[in-house]
């Protein structure tokens, strides 16, 4: 077994280059602001201008993109530090407030401003003023960073599981092409991000609605299924996200030459991601307890039951490159564990099936093309799911139009029933996973 630590900092880092950043950056602010401005009001009233302010705001903004960038290359830009929960950061504004208060209290008697005597306003009778005393301002500013603070808190909070629980989340994938996206997220903070979705904001969605603000940080991207429709929503995490590892099929580039990819694989090398190759067999353990194993199939994408009833998706990708079809993946924390198959042929289906393999998993997650593939009931025996999550649109009618979700879908042709949740109907689906079991969270 590989054992992997992708989280780059664990509980958090200091920057110590911080102030030099800030000295190089700060003269640049006011002619971004400027330039920015001019740039704003000639696209609106004068668009022949428009690239010329483009120009003078494309300059300091090169600049200042370029000091951070050479900042955080330094030698000890940053050190780890344990991570600062919601006391201690209460604590220390607290002492901040303290310490302000008797540097500014130290001198009780404070003269009249030039502004208060241009108001006509006695000196004595100015040193009263609210905005005069001792202290008050300083307990102003400090209640503001407080209730920010405060707030921050509050609205994250709700979005993060109770230790010691573990965070399922299932979002609603747009279209019926077969693409996924699962966050799982530990109680000690370690985030997998399996697959993005076929839209380019739908993963950095879905981190941006769990994690805390300042948490920018995930510690592996799995991109099981190379394909478009899985791999667009990836590209905005890996730019905006600090990333641990990024997980992938593709040996070589060449394997599968698709836009998307390589600008998902040039983004994450000029980022500085360690880069995998997932194989069947492959073994993965992330943070504390979080479990990962890419189960073994047909990788050929051919498909040798011309009749066999197979789903239009699968005697599609026939013709596909092995590194194009998805590998199959079981997740585990404890005693929970979530399947995802991925939208692969008839043939991969069967494999898994058939394949000798411990599939069973507390939960299945299912794109909508496969769910309604004949072969399925199979590879559903093999998994024994308590929950089946049906991930996506449901594929168009004869007419054109969208067929309604099925719930009474005959996935085990009468053996016995479990659950079903729907993202098309239900909404994306959310777990908070315990020691003891799992239940379902309201859905964002």
């Amino acid at each position: 077994m590989v054992r992997q630590h992708a989280r780059g900092g664990v509980d958090g880092s200091l920057s110590l280059v911080a102030p030099l950043a800030n000295v190089l950056a700060l003269p640049l602010v006011p002619w971004i602001m400027l330039f920015g401005a001019l740039l704003a009001a000639a696209g609106l009233l004068l668009p022949a201008a428009a690239p010329l302010c483009a120009t003078l705001t494309w300059t300091p903004v090169t600049l200042l993109l370029w000091a951070v960038d050479w900042t955080a290359s330094l030698p000890w830009a940053a050190v780890e530090v344990p991570r600062a929960g919601g006391a201690f950061v209460a604590a220390y504004l607290l002492a901040l407030v303290a310490l302000c208060w008797w540097l500014e209290a130290r001198g009780l008697s404070v003269p009249a401003t030039t502004a208060d005597r241009r108001l006509g306003v006695a000196p004595a009778l100015g040193a009263q003023l609210p905005w005069r005393v001792p202290g008050v301002r300083t307990v102003l500013v400090a209640l503001g960073a407080l209730a920010c603070a405060g707030f921050a808190v509050a609205g994250s909070s709700a979005a993060a599981t109770e230790a010691p629980h573990l965070l399922v989340a299932v979002p609603h994938v747009p279209g019926a092409a077969g693409g996924s996206a699962v966050l799982l997220q530990a109680p000690d903070g370690t985030r997998v991000l399996i697959n993005g979705g076929p839209t380019a904001g739908g993963a950095a969605a879905l981190l941006g609605g769990h994690l805390r603000p300042w948490d920018r940080t995930v510690d592996a991207i799995i991109a099981a299924d190379p394909r478009d429709a899985s791999l667009t929503g990836l590209q905005r995490v890996v730019d905006r996200y600090r990333t641990g590892t990024l997980l992938d099929t593709v040996d070589a580039i060449a394997d599968h030459p698709s836009p998307a990819y390589r600008q998902l694989r040039d983004t994450a090398r000029a980022r500085g991601v360690q880069r995998q190759v997932l194989r069947p067999g492959t073994q993965l353990e992330l943070g504390r307890g979080i479990h990962i194993q890419a189960v073994g199939g047909d990788r050929s994408g051919h498909d040798d039951a011309a009749g066999d009833g197979a789903s239009r998706a699968s005697r599609a990708s026939r013709a596909a490159p092995p590194a194009a079809i998805p590998l199959a993946l079981r997740v585990q924390w404890g005693s929970f564990s979530v399947f995802v198959p991925g939208d692969g042929t008839a043939a991969q289906r069967r494999a898994l099936a058939s394949g000798g393999e411990d599939l069973r998993s507390t939960v299945l997650v299912l794109t909508s093309r496969t769910a309604g593939a004949a072969d399925l009931p199979a590879l559903v025996r093999a998994v024994e799911p308590e929950l089946i999550v049906i991930q996506g649109d449901p594929p168009a009618a004869p007419g054109g139009s969208a067929s309604p979700p099925d719930r009474d879908l005959p996935l085990l042709d009468g053996d016995r029933p479990m659950a079903r949740h729907v993202t098309a109907a239900d909404g994306p689906l959310r777990l908070a996973v315990g020691r003891d079991g799992y239940r379902l969270l309201p859905a964002r």
